[in-house]
């Protein structure tokens, strides 16, 4: 517990849920702004240098939560299986220590390190991997500290849409940055995905490159959400760029980099995607989608861009008129 307060100098403290006895701690040392939360989405949405919770959340959604409640540190008290608990007769811990899930032993849910890795780096992108202090009578003290990033430009299209080429370009061709209004740094491309396994440190300077198709490559369902966008909040600057590729165009793409031996045998997630490229309207949807989530963004947020690659040159616009674009590409076959 004395994590939260001998490894850094917070300026505000939380704790959420548990019985204040760590938010007086905080009031007691001297820290400035101090906050004892209801567990649960109740807790609202202001921040907190550092967020410490008592007892585990009761799920992903609320591990979540508190995640976003804390700008700089998740300090989290977990329930913990290990080998003792298989040597004194709890044979349900072994699922957990042998395939990293959470299990249900005897003293209700509790996890071993693995699971926690996964739970905390694997299900989230916005932590840089997890420690664990301490693990005495089967409570483990957790700390996950945020990615701490500078100036991100994420850069968005759909399988074969155009993202390395545009990403390595940005990080070249310093005539391009001046176009796109970004500075001349040292920048880093990286998968979106990347950051799931990323070891620990800042980022100055991160081109990201981003699926707009991601939801449905892995399967993601309607009512769940994707973790990976909750990175581009963790950004002290935000650049967003979304290529616009015309369908044929992204057809042609798709099959040389995606499909280029006839002969072979493909994916079912491969074959699924060229049967909806073949529609015109297909990306549609997928494109209104990403743009209102720009929209919502609070204003000033975000610098947004589009990059068309049109018939008669690519073009570089706002996103103001993202709704002409989309209809102007992405109709209907006709």
């Amino acid at each position: 517990m004395t994590a939260c307060f001998d490894e850094i100098w917070a300026e505000s403290f939380a704790e959420w849920g548990g019985e204040g006895l760590m938010a007086a701690e905080a009031a007691r040392r001297g820290i400035g702004r101090v906050a004892h939360l209801p567990p649960g989405p109740a807790a609202g949405e202001e921040r907190f240098d550092v967020v410490y919770a008592s007892e585990f959340p009761g799920g992903t959604a609320d591990l979540r939560v508190v995640t976003r409640l804390a700008s700089r540190r998740l300090v989290v008290d977990m329930p913990m299986i290990g080998w003792g608990d298989v040597l004194h007769g709890d044979w349900r811990a072994m699922g957990g220590l042998l395939f990293g899930a959470a299990c249900r032993s005897r003293d209700g849910r509790r996890f071993s390190e693995r699971a926690l890795s996964k739970l905390f780096n694997r299900d989230q992108a916005v932590l840089e991997p997890i420690r664990i202090l301490c693990n005495r009578n089967h409570l483990a003290t957790v700390v996950a500290d945020k990615r701490r990033i500078g100036h991100m430009v994420v850069v968005c299209a759909p399988t074969s849409g155009g993202k390395s080429t545009i990403a390595q370009r940005i990080r070249d061709d310093a005539a391009f940055r001046q176009k796109l209004g970004l500075a001349d740094a040292r920048w880093e491309v990286m998968k979106a995905e990347d950051f799931f396994t990323r070891a620990a440190g800042g980022l100055d300077h991160v081109i990201v490159m981003y699926n707009l198709l991601r939801r449905l490559n892995k399967e993601i369902a309607a009512g769940e959400d994707d973790p990976l966008p909750l990175i581009f909040d963790e950004a002290w600057k935000l650049t967003i760029i979304t290529l616009i590729t015309p369908p044929d165009r992204l057809r042609e793409q798709f099959r040389s980099s995606e499909m280029p031996d006839p002969g072979r045998r493909y994916s079912a997630k491969i074959l699924r995607l060229h049967k909806a490229y073949q529609r015109d309207d297909f990306l549609r949807p997928w494109y209104r989608a990403w743009f209102e989530y720009q929209e919502g963004l609070p204003a000033g947020r975000a610098d947004t861009r589009i990059i068309v690659f049109a018939p008669d040159g690519d073009r570089i616009t706002g996103i103001a008129a993202w709704r002409d674009v989309i209809d102007a590409y992405f109709a209907a076959n006709s």
